[in-house]
């Protein structure tokens, strides 16, 4: 997995479709969505997952099925992972996945009071 990767599921659909993935939590099979996306690896299918995690309080979890798509550095997978570990107690961890820009850390900073 890399940018590329991630930038062309995102703008073309790529993967398992935002719909599908809604429809199988609806019906409650969000460990098949997080295995998705372990497995694939799919980003439709992390991003709702640890956005299911998170409102189940388990932000923990949701760092582990984000991790591998923020480490990539591409900017909607570390904005959507920096809540996670965030809320795990981690906000060391989601501040350094934040783009050293001065501005942007300032702001993660402040949110997060670290």
């Amino acid at each position: 997995m890399n940018i590329g990767d991630l930038d062309w599921q995102e703008r073309h659909l790529g993967g398992v479709l935002p719909r599908l993935v809604d429809a199988l939590l609806q019906r409650g099979e969000l460990e098949l969505v997080v295995q998705a996306a372990h497995e694939r690896p799919d980003w439709f299918c992390a991003r709702a997952a640890a956005q299911q995690l998170c409102a189940a309080g388990e932000p923990g979890r949701a760092w582990a099925v984000l991790e591998p798509f923020a480490r990539t550095g591409w900017l909607p997978a570390v904005s959507g992972a920096v809540v996670a570990p965030a809320r795990a107690g981690r906000a060391a961890e989601a501040l350094a996945l934040v783009p050293d820009v001065p501005t942007q850390r300032a702001e993660y900073r402040r949110r997060w009071g670290r």
